[in-house]
């Protein structure tokens, strides 16, 4: 059949149908003739278009493709970095633990340098990875003590050639101060501290839900509360507690931390548990950016420094000195340039008060040993209130140019601002054979003390508030020889922490308050009570000058006012005793932030219930680390009693009312006037250790 044609058996309608349609094909056939090429034309240009578009698609598909398996090639090669970096640093902890604890003065770098030598040649052939010693810088190397700083480069690589490489820096150390947390014995955690590094301690571990509130003090209570209140806290193990949830750990750089125990033993809320990192995660409070803390399957030795062997020590040498002054001026060689008389101090007498006359007094120069010394002796009289020794001898005396001025005060001294302020400047050093007191006025006016030697106490001390600035650099010292007196506080030694506290605060304890010091070690052979105090100097990358507070018996830092500024300013407290920190920046809603490290060789305590403190650097107690805090804001609900806020397990771990964060500037910048402390007799080391400090990406 003709397609023009009608179908057989169409009727009359279905043919008049079909002759339509045949009208309107042969009017379109017309039209496109008439169009000419023009149709051919759009026809070819679309055509044209998909083609570009789909040789486009096709381009940006292949590029895709090369650029998912670039990406895989770069995420292979980063992970053989990472393989390079675990195998190194497995191999190097076996390494260390081969060498002992101390590596020998001086050869301390050759013997780490050869340790990490044999960890690398012990890494397996294999070309996808590689490890590479760049630099190893020693900080401290005294014989028995070490620190330095490992710079290892890791390569990874993928089979297409596609290559990563990281540097990554490690502290190596066997100093106390290597974790923000450290103990040979156990560590208690109450309530919500948040520790910003690792754990390292003999054990048990104890973490408790509930924080204790240290508020045991004659200002908040009357005597008979002030006893039941302390035992409630040292002889029932009570007092007052408050629900604030789980602590929480992350190392400063967001990972998660590290507990390192020997005893592995885990207590929460008094029942016993397995050292595992399920059971830490019980233990801790952790979200979306605080990690659990991970239980470390290494064993950390834990370090001890014989504080009272140091401060017995240094009393000696400056008793032996005092005793060689007085000797060198009976000397009959030196009586005839020594003068005797009477001084009168009217050209500082401001109208009040009597004019200071000195009826004894002995100055002048002499020999006395190796060395030329100008001697200031005072026996009698009455000491003027403002005084500046030695004007016309500042330094050095003799004709040779050699030589030391030495100012020996043979009585109690006290320094008082009742008048006008006050300066006590010595052009050398100082001796008080005697007790040495500061007194400021009605109106907030205190005194300085300033020498550019050394100082001696052979009395007791007792700051009410000034200035000590003791001697040009780190190995000047100011020691106070004087030693516990009284039956109540030898029964403190004896009993231990409810006799101890008490009379500690409140019998004989020397006191420092409403003070500031910034230069010198302070050697104190008996306990100290610092409240409202500034004990720190300035330190940075090219001269560390700190402050050292060495004390034989117990240390209380009450309201402490040191501030972590742009200065960083960093105090160093080491106590034969217990530490206790309390008190500080009470009821305020921002952290006071101190650069401390904190060592004891019994218990070390520290509170954030109403104190808000943020601690950079690291605390040691080698019978225990005590850690008690709360969440949020803290009220005062009268007589000192705190009220902390509301829903404390609904608030987040870092608003933590107590903080210690890891600072390794002890590691990579030991203070200088500290090598003492880590000499022979003095330090024992533990196992040489290593953690990463930086990782950065170099290609």
């Amino acid at each position: 059949m003709k397609w023009w044609k009608a179908p057989r058996g169409a009727n009359r309608g279905t043919s008049r149908i079909f002759r339509r349609w045949r009208a309107i094909r042969e009017k379109a056939r017309r039209e496109a003739r008439k169009a000419g090429g023009y149709a051919l034309v759009l026809v070819l240009i679309v055509f044209l278009l998909f083609s570009f578009l789909g040789t486009a698609l096709l381009e940006l598909t292949v590029l895709s493709a090369h650029a998912g398996k670039k990406s895989d090639t770069f995420l292979r090669a980063q992970s053989r970095v990472e393989d390079a970096a675990v195998n190194f640093e497995a191999r190097l902890a076996k390494e260390l633990k081969t060498l002992p604890p101390a590596p020998g003065g001086g050869t301390g770098e050759n013997q780490i340098r050869q340790a990490v030598d044999r960890a690398l040649q012990s890494m397996p052939q294999d070309p996808n990875f590689e490890a590479e010693l760049e630099k190893l810088e020693s900080t401290l190397d005294t014989g028995v003590a070490y620190s330095g700083v490992l710079t290892m480069k890791f390569t990874g690589r993928d089979a297409l050639g596609s290559e990563r490489a990281v540097r990554r820096t490690y502290a190596v150390s066997n100093l106390p101060f290597a974790y923000a947390v450290a103990s040979q014995g156990e560590v208690v955690l109450n309530g919500a501290p948040f520790i910003q590094g690792d754990i390292a301690a003999k054990g048990p571990l104890h973490v408790n839900k509930e924080a204790k509130w240290h508020g045991c003090s004659l200002e908040q209570n009357n005597l008979i509360g002030f006893l039941l209140c302390l035992i409630d806290h040292y002889i029932l193990g009570t007092g007052c507690t408050f629900e604030a949830g789980y602590p929480a750990m992350q190392r400063t750089d967001g990972s998660a931390a590290l507990i390192s125990l020997e005893k592995k033993d885990l207590y929460i809320d008094g029942n016993r548990y397995d050292f595992t990192d399920a059971n830490l995660a019980r233990a801790f409070a952790h979200t979306n950016t605080i990690p659990a803390p991970q239980a470390s399957a290494v064993t950390k030795q834990i370090f001890s420094i014989d504080v009272g062997a140091l401060v017995d020590k240094k009393a000696k040498e400056a008793e032996a000195w005092r005793q060689q002054i007085l000797s060198c001026m009976n000397d009959p060689k030196n009586r005839g340039n020594l003068k005797h008389g009477t001084e009168s101090y009217d050209r500082y007498y401001k109208g009040q008060g009597s004019i200071p006359v000195l009826i004894g007094v002995t100055r002048g120069e002499m020999d006395c040993g190796n060395e030329r010394i100008y001697l200031y002796y005072v026996e009698s009289g009455l000491l003027p209130s403002r005084l500046v020794i030695n004007m016309n001898h500042t330094d050095p005396v003799g004709s040779g140019g050699m030589g030391r001025t030495v100012v020996y005060i043979n009585r109690d001294l006290t320094i008082s601002a009742e008048f006008f302020p006050v300066v006590y400047s010595v052009h050398g050093d100082l001796i008080v054979d005697g007790d040495l007191t500061l007194k400021c006025s009605e109106d907030g006016r205190c005194p300085r003390l300033k020498t550019t030697g050394n100082v001696y106490v052979t009395g007791k001390v007792d700051i009410e508030g000034g200035n000590l600035d003791i001697g040009r650099d780190a190995n000047s010292w100011m020691v106070v020889r004087k030693s516990p007196e009284g039956i109540f506080q030898k029964l403190g030694w004896l009993i231990g922490d409810l006799v101890t506290f008490l009379t500690g605060l409140y019998d004989k304890t020397p006191k420092i308050r409403n003070a500031e010091m910034y230069w010198g070690n302070l050697y104190i052979n008996d306990s100290v009570h610092i409240q409202n105090s500034f004990l720190g100097s300035a330190t940075n990358k090219q001269s560390a000058n700190p402050v050292a507070v060495y004390v034989k018996g117990d240390a209380y830092l009450d309201n402490f006012t040191n501030k972590y500024d742009q200065n960083e300013r960093t105090l160093y407290l080491l106590a034969e005793r217990n530490i206790y920190m309390f008190n500080n920046n009470e009821f305020r809603d921002e952290p006071q932030k101190i650069k401390a490290y904190l060592y004891t060789n019994q218990k070390l305590a520290l509170y954030g219930v109403a104190s808000h403190v943020e601690l950079h650097g690291g605390v040691y107690g080698k019978q225990a680390v005590i850690l008690n805090a709360t969440k949020g804001k803290t009220r005062n609900v009268g007589g000192g009693n705190p009220e902390p806020e509301a829903d404390q397990l609904s608030l987040s771990p870092e608003q933590s009312r107590l903080r210690i964060v890891f600072d390794p500037d002890m590691i990579l910048l030991p203070p200088k006037g500290l090598e003492s402390v880590f000499s022979p007799g003095v330090y024992s080391p533990g196992q040489l250790t290593f953690q990463t400090l930086t990782t950065e990406i170099v290609r």
